[in-house]
């Protein structure tokens, strides 16, 4: 890979440390890192600017010796479609809470599907689908075997792929399955106006969980460098329900009864975020590239 780029005179954006690592060393690199976390593992100080969302991921990394004025903190790094929906989500979520509708669960299978976050899914869903405190969506991942694994292990309650048959109350159980990543993501934001509690890992999406006041259930182990750290501020920062790895029912059945009594938690946000960290960088790469 850098035999590749060994001499060339253009600006290279990566999302990745581990290339910024390689590429930093033989040409101009852009590093871009939209999560929340900050690893110490990897060296980035090659890099000639650094991306970050918020100001404690920039003072993590200057710790590090990275020179501050190649740090450009831009506000958390949504997908460019949902960077305008954040209060309408916001507003429809508290509508639903103030009018004591049912909550609807979103759940976000993991990229790599750990097997440990697929059981809870399908743990968590199925206690929601007997308890009755609401519906679910479950975002099943561009995997077909992904796919079919969530339908059967819901079958008697007779999931859909409709929006429709979902939204007629034909179904409560909404999967969503694209083998396209970018699509299903697309799926998924589109929908985000409907989640009152998302079941996810904390990773990226941990960003949806800050922007969107959005109550959370992170799924356990935390896995890799970033989740821990993400994990850690989120559960300071947001509205996030808490539980032990091996007892995520606790932790749903926490939000069941904050949702009834309408808790102010739901009302709390401890920062306003800027939403457009995506904008905000496209804006000065343009400008470096003219």
């Amino acid at each position: 890979l850098r035999k590749y780029f060994d001499d060339y005179n253009g600006i290279v954006m990566v999302a990745h440390p581990i290339l910024a690592q390689i590429l930093g060393q033989v040409c101009r690199v852009f590093y871009i890192h939209g999560e929340v976390a900050s690893p110490l593992e990897f060296d980035i100080s090659r890099s000639e600017k650094i991306f970050v969302p918020l100001r404690e991921t920039a003072e993590a990394f200057i710790s590090m010796g990275i020179s501050e004025d190649r740090i450009i903190v831009t506000g958390l790094m949504l997908e460019p479609e949902l960077t305008a929906k954040c209060d309408l989500i916001k507003a429809e979520r508290l509508n639903r809470l103030e009018a004591g509708k049912r909550a609807t669960t979103g759940f976000y299978n993991s990229g790599a599907y750990p097997k440990p976050h697929v059981w809870q899914i399908i743990e968590g869903a199925d206690y929601i689908l007997k308890k009755n405190p609401g519906n679910i969506i479950i975002s099943c991942g561009p995997e077909e075997r992904q796919f079919q694994r969530f339908k059967s292990a819901i079958s008697q309650y007779k999931p859909t792929t409709s929006i429709k048959s979902f939204d007629e109350g034909e179904s409560r159980v909404l999967l969503l399955h694209n083998k396209d990543r970018q699509k299903l993501t697309l799926q998924e934001i589109e929908l985000l106006p409907r989640i009152d509690l998302a079941v996810m890992a904390a990773h990226e999406r941990t960003n949806w969980t800050l922007a969107l006041d959005l109550p959370t259930v992170f799924l356990k182990p935390n896995i890799g460098n970033f989740a821990p750290m993400n994990y850690e501020y989120a559960s300071e920062h947001g509205t996030v329900f808490p539980h032990k790895e091996g007892h995520i029912i606790e932790a749903i059945d926490k939000f069941i009864v904050a949702w009834r009594e309408k808790d102010d938690i739901f009302r709390k946000a401890e920062g306003e975020y800027d939403p457009g960290g995506c904008y905000n960088a496209a804006d000065i790469i343009i400008k470096a590239m003219e």
